[in-house]
């Protein structure tokens, strides 16, 4: 996990627009030795199956085979319990949202921007305009996604936000 965790640091850091010098199908082991310049075993299984393009699907299954809570670090703020009547809002809202695309980007600002050291959002925030400015690939931000901007309820607060997305990803 601690592997990954750095490669995924490092790949992120890179941004988009170096991205295309790293192909997807690049080995992560040769990455990690070639690139990184680290001399970690991976195991035969992971040395020969894979690749860069892989690295978010292991990086979860890692995540559940072992048990990790990704939210342990989200700082208290952020995971208010959310009153009854908003907890309906969202649920029959959720019928209109696309959670594939929804949830994933939920799951990213819970983890980069509502943790332990990076968590400077007020807990007043509407969720609607953190998400908003979320980049959804080739489509630009999720708040121009029509679903998203009619539908997305603009009265549930950060201090809200996993209860929020636990409630759309028993949802799912």
């Amino acid at each position: 996990m601690r592997l990954l965790e750095i490669c995924i640091g490092f790949l992120s850091a890179m941004g988009r627009g170096h991205g295309h010098q790293i192909p997807g199908y690049h080995y992560l082991s040769s990455y990690i030795k070639e690139t990184l310049l680290l001399k970690e075993d991976l195991g035969s299984s992971i040395e020969k199956h894979v690749q860069l393009c892989h690295i978010v699907a292991l990086w979860n299954l890692l995540e559940n085979l072992l048990n990790i809570d990704p939210f342990e670090n989200v700082m208290p703020k952020y995971t208010e319990r959310i009153p009854s009547a908003m907890s309906q809002i969202v649920m029959e809202s959720a019928q209109h949202f696309d959670l594939t695309i929804l949830l994933p980007l939920m799951k990213e600002c819970l983890q980069k921007h509502l943790s332990e050291g990076s968590g400077y959002i007020s807990p007043d925030v509407p969720i609607w305009d953190v998400l908003d400015v979320c980049n959804v690939s080739g489509v630009g931000n999720l708040g121009d996604i029509d679903w998203f901007k009619k539908k997305f309820p603009r009265k549930v607060e950060c201090r809200h936000f996993l209860q929020t997305y636990k409630l759309l990803l028993v949802l799912k």
